[in-house]
């Protein structure tokens, strides 16, 4: 893949750093609210398919305005990778010290956010730390992207201030790789991650408002009979701890798996679980994947994953509207 990039004049450049400097919220001049978005799950949360090479065309401007944070863990088998030490953790630090490492990582930031506007499509952006909407590391040379794009995108038309936390890895179930509060899999993982990222944001001096919850996640679970009947139980368990840790009884939760999957078709305990979670969990909505595109036998094409994201968006405003009508 070639990146397209502009030889500008230094006048040019000038007046493009100018623009962002006008035009991006969250850095520069952002509301003091983020209305936050978590999205998890497996691969077509991921993007396994979404080559950045042909990420959704849109304003650059709007893209930095998004703050967006991204996690796809390593694993050893079913098992989290053990992770480095981080040996700034354990080291007081000074305010000053501080200070000069935010404002280095503004100006850093500041910097890609200014080349952003002078290539297409647009490089990757780092992981585990917020930044702005954009491709990820990882499937392709150029990065890829999932659902959150037109998601996100959707939601800042509809004038709220989005940030969008995403914590995704292919190939993995509840019974084997997520697991349950306490048991050392990726869910307690995602939540001790999720809550770093929020911490993060109200270091930075904003208030944190959890609009919503998107679970994308599923078709491992319908390897095995055993893992399919109890999937009800295991994602009942993650949403009431989830409710009960981060988020209130009134927070929309999307939820979402490939029906059309091989093994979805062969065990459909594993839908019929997420439509029943409609029914027994307040504020829940599922949404559809069927007659989505794919680039194989399950994960969507780049374009679908656009679409995809515009079906939970869709799925999103429905739950809000019923949930916003509703006592908390």
């Amino acid at each position: 893949m070639k990146t397209f990039r502009i030889c500008a004049a230094p006048v040019l450049r000038t007046w493009l750093m100018i623009a962002v400097l006008a035009c991006w919220p969250f850095y520069v001049q952002g509301a003091d609210v983020v209305d936050l978005f978590i999205l998890a799950g497996q691969s077509n949360m991921q993007g396994y398919m979404g080559d950045a090479s042909k990420f959704p065309p849109g304003s650059s401007i709007t893209d930095l305005s998004i703050p967006f944070y991204y996690v796809e863990p390593a694993m050893d088998g079913h098992d989290l990778a053990p992770k480095p030490s981080a040996v700034s953790e354990t080291r007081p630090i000074s305010a000053a010290a501080k200070s000069i490492a935010k404002a280095k990582q503004l100006w850093s930031d500041f910097r890609r956010g200014s080349a952003r506007l002078l290539e297409w499509p647009p490089a990757p952006v780092p992981r585990l730390q917020w930044t702005y909407l954009g491709p990820q590391w990882g499937r392709f040379p150029g990065g890829h992207f999932g659902p959150e794009v037109s998601f996100a995108r959707k939601l800042l038309e509809d004038g709220l201030h989005p940030a969008i936390f995403k914590y995704s890895k292919e190939s993995t179930s509840l019974a084997d790789d997520w697991k349950g509060p306490g048991e050392g899999g990726l869910y307690d993982d995602f939540l001790k991650t999720l809550r770093s990222a929020i911490s993060d944001l109200n270091h930075a001096g904003y208030s944190v408002k959890i609009r919503g919850l998107v679970w994308i996640q599923g078709e491992n679970d319908a390897l095995t009979k055993e893992a399919a009947d109890r999937y009800f139980n295991r994602l009942q368990t993650i949403i009431r701890d989830l409710r009960q840790e981060i988020l209130t009884n009134r927070t929309p939760v999307i939820l979402g798996a490939d029906e059309m999957h091989p093994h979805m078709a062969l065990r459909p305990q594993v839908k019929a679980a997420q439509e029943a979670l409609t029914k027994a969990e307040p504020c829940v909505i599922r949404s559809s994947m069927q007659g989505l595109k794919k680039a194989d036998f399950t994960h969507l094409t780049p374009e679908s994953l656009v679409d995809h994201g515009l079906r939970l968006y869709r799925s999103y405003r429905r739950i809000a509207a019923d949930c916003s009508s509703s006592p908390r």
